[in-house]
């Protein structure tokens, strides 16, 4: 009985990862624009007003999940010289990594429907909402989920190098959950390989998993709009 009762707790707290996958794509629909909204009419207040709002209810879920799974600190002491640094090193190898397999797979560095999306909201006031969703709050909501919750939690049983790398292909499969083994799949495993990694090197502590995610996801903006 108690063999059933943990393999049910597993698959009701995966199950509960994946639904929650989801749900932390919500504060993306505030960087795009509604309905009859176009880049010379919109409203400016209601989509903060929804990004923060909706930050603020799904991290309390995610806490949450995390206390209830994990039962420790999300973020346990202060950035140290040695975290950034490694984040920094970690934060490069992600970024050549990732390009380097674009390269090979698609002889290119850019997604054009990406960049089209970046180019057509560069010189709106939703612009700094994209900001704001891509560099902060989605790397501190899929590090909470993906590292935290799936990594150091429901796979915490299992060797770690293994939850690690099975973390980083479930992150990478789930942000092309339509075409899970395509190009961008095998792409984005290479950055949830390099969180995965991260977080199991700097003694599974969130700051730097969340700090590489960010940088990343700041240069892949840069890089679209300006390289």
């Amino acid at each position: 009985m108690d063999l059933i009762t943990k393999i049910l707790k597993f698959v009701g707290n995966f199950l509960l990862f994946i639904f929650l996958f989801f749900v932390i794509q919500i504060p993306t629909v505030g960087e795009s624009f509604w309905g009859s909204e176009n880049i010379h009419s919109y409203n400016l207040f209601n989509h903060y007003a929804f990004t923060l709002i909706s930050f603020v209810v799904i991290f309390s879920i995610l806490f949450w999940f995390y206390k209830k799974i994990n039962g420790k600190k999300i973020i346990k002491q202060r950035i140290t010289i040695k975290v950034a640094t490694i984040s920094l090193v970690l934060t490069i190898i992600d970024i050549g990594g990732q390009d380097l397999v674009q390269y090979i797979l698609t002889s290119s560095t850019t997604s054009t429907s990406d960049a089209a999306s970046l180019f057509q909201l560069k010189n709106t006031g939703l612009f700094l909402v994209l900001i704001l969703d891509v560099v902060v709050i989605s790397p501190i909501f899929e590090e909470i989920l993906f590292r935290g919750i799936l990594q150091r939690g429901i796979l915490k049983k299992i060797n770690p190098i293994v939850s690690a790398i099975i973390t980083g292909i479930l992150f990478g499969m789930l942000h092309s959950y339509l075409q899970p083994f395509s190009s961008e799949s095998l792409i984005l495993m290479v950055s949830g390989l390099t969180l995965s990694f991260a977080y199991y090197f700097t003694d599974y502590d969130l700051k730097s998993s969340i700090l590489i995610h960010a940088l990343s996801n700041l240069w892949v903006i840069i890089s679209y709009l300006y390289l």
